[in-house]
Formats: C-alpha cells, structure tokens, sequence
C-alpha cells in the first residue's frame, strides 16, 4: 500500500482520504487498510472517501491535495513521473503475495481457466 499526494508530501487526520471500500466484497486491501491504522497508531481520516475505481482516485488526486490509499502497483506509472508522491508512511507490513480474486459461488469461465492456467505456469516458470 502507498499513501500519495500530489500536491504536499504530508498526512494528516484533518486530510480527505480516498481509501478502499469496506465492504470486503469490494476491496480486499480494505482491512489491511485498516489494520495499518490501528497497528500504527494514526488516527483514522476524519473525511474519508470509498472507492474501488482507479479512475476516480487518479483524478481526485490530482484535482485535490487529498490523500489516496492504494496498492503501489496500481499509480506505477504516476509514481514513477512525479505526478503522485508516496508519503513517509511506514507500509511495509502491508506487503505480501499477490494473487487472484475469484468468486467461490460460481464457477471460472473456460477463458478465465485458461487464463489462470497461463499464469500459474508464467509464475513457476519465473520461480
């Protein structure tokens, strides 16, 4: 997880902060989300706002100096550029493998079968 910015490198608790829905349905890094908070003592955001769209917490940033919490993965490219600034927040115990998501109530499509097929083949491959 990364806490950006685009504008100031700071987070406060008075800050707007796009984080991960809580539904746990929507977001998987929800609780890791707030697990941090807690585990390190910050107080949570006072505005906080949920979100699962990359799309919409890309153009909050960078129309706001809001903080967005998000996979580092998923702002790479922003990152890298300098259009985001990842805050001096400690993270590290946020970090872990990274896998699929899939619904346990219905069964994978054969193109998605083939698809995690391809990937668990990739991934001993590159083991």
């Amino acid at each position: 997880l990364s806490f950006l910015n685009s504008a100031t490198a700071r987070f406060s608790a008075s800050a707007r902060v796009a984080v991960p829905c809580s539904r746990v349905a929507e977001s998987v890094i929800r609780p890791f989300v707030d697990r941090l908070f807690i585990t390190s003592g910050m107080t949570a955001p006072a505005t906080e706002i949920e979100t699962v769209s990359d799309s919409f917490g890309r153009a909050f940033l960078r129309q706001s100096d809001a903080v967005w919490i998000i996979s580092a993965g998923v702002v790479a490219n922003e990152l890298g550029s300098g259009a985001f600034v990842a805050l001096p927040v400690d993270t590290e115990e946020t970090k872990g493998p990274v896998g699929l998501t899939m619904r346990t109530d219905t069964a994978p499509s054969p193109a998605f079968s083939i698809l995690l097929q391809t990937i668990r083949e990739a991934a001993r491959q590159s083991s």
